[in-house]
């Protein structure tokens, strides 16, 4: 379960990334 959750922020963090670097 640990390393479902940091995935997860980590997924979050190279979206929010790649939609800045889109923008």
């Amino acid at each position: 379960m640990h390393t479902a959750r940091r995935r997860s922020k980590i997924a979050g963090f190279t979206l929010y990334a790649f939609m800045v670097c889109l923008s």
